[in-house]
């Protein structure tokens, strides 16, 4: 998976299709993204006690960021500003990320 905690992506399938978003959780065995204000459902919790073992939750209405497949969204590229195919290189000793199309560093 070539994407990365902090990446700027566009969202390629789904409802949410043509937004743009940063990357906050990648699920690598889910081959999946959690991105930061898209996905998001609203999940009813009941309040629970305290106990030795046990934390106490909050009752109400909580919102849970759901992941995303990883194949549904694309790195956005600042220079050309549409979706980018990561490629990699070799600068100077480090191995970095660059968009196939432009040759920007990613």
């Amino acid at each position: 998976m070539k994407l990365k905690k902090g990446d700027h992506v566009i969202v390629l399938a789904g409802k949410h299709r043509g937004e743009t978003a940063d990357v906050l959780t990648v699920l690598t065995k889910r081959n999946a993204v959690i991105l930061d204000s898209l996905n998001i459902a609203k999940r009813h919790s009941k309040a629970t006690q305290a106990g030795p073992n046990r934390r106490v939750n909050q009752a109400g209405i909580i919102d849970k960021f759901m992941p995303i497949d990883a194949s549904d969204v694309a790195l956005w590229c600042g220079k050309h500003q549409g979706p980018a195919k990561a490629g990699y290189r070799d600068d100077k000793g480090k191995k970095v990320r660059f968009c196939r199309k432009c040759g920007e560093q990613l």
